[in-house]
């Protein structure tokens, strides 16, 4: 996804960033928070909060973040190993900064790899984005489609 905008200030740990998204909710205030909605546009009542326990699993990677766009994946799978070392028997994980592979971005077919924030075609998905450097904060809310 790419988020477009202005103000949006610049996030202060080195990009990419993959990891879970609740570390982007540091103490007392909110980089990126995101909440799917489901089929409530004013999300009043969220299926899973980033910035909450709703969603603790829920992993992104960030792959650019400037004051006027953030380029983003939400929905990585934690823990993912590549097959063949699963296979072996070997404890090793892959991350989308070091594998940009199907492997670091999709769930396997055996079951290994956890996703904690499923999105539905259809859901709607806020996104509330704070300036890490200033005090304003914007808040988009948009519907999943197919393409």
């Amino acid at each position: 996804m790419n988020i477009v905008g202005s103000g949006f200030g610049y996030l202060p740990q080195p990009l990419p960033f993959a990891g879970p998204a609740s570390s982007l909710a540091p103490a007392g205030s909110t980089y990126l928070r995101i909440r799917d909605c489901a089929n409530d546009q004013s999300c009043s009542s969220p299926i899973w909060d980033t910035a909450s326990s709703l969603a603790p699993a829920c992993q992104v990677y960030i792959a650019n973040w400037t004051d006027t766009s953030i380029w983003l994946e939400v929905n990585l799978p934690v823990d993912t190993q590549d097959y063949y070392q699963f296979n072996l028997r070997l404890p090793s994980t892959v991350s989308p900064l070091a594998d940009v592979t199907p492997l670091a971005f999709f769930p396997s077919t055996t079951g290994q790899n956890q996703m904690g924030c499923a999105i539905m075609i259809g859901d709607y998905l806020s996104f509330t984005v704070g300036n890490p450097q200033g005090a304003s904060t914007v808040t988009i809310t948009t519907q999943v489609s197919a393409h």
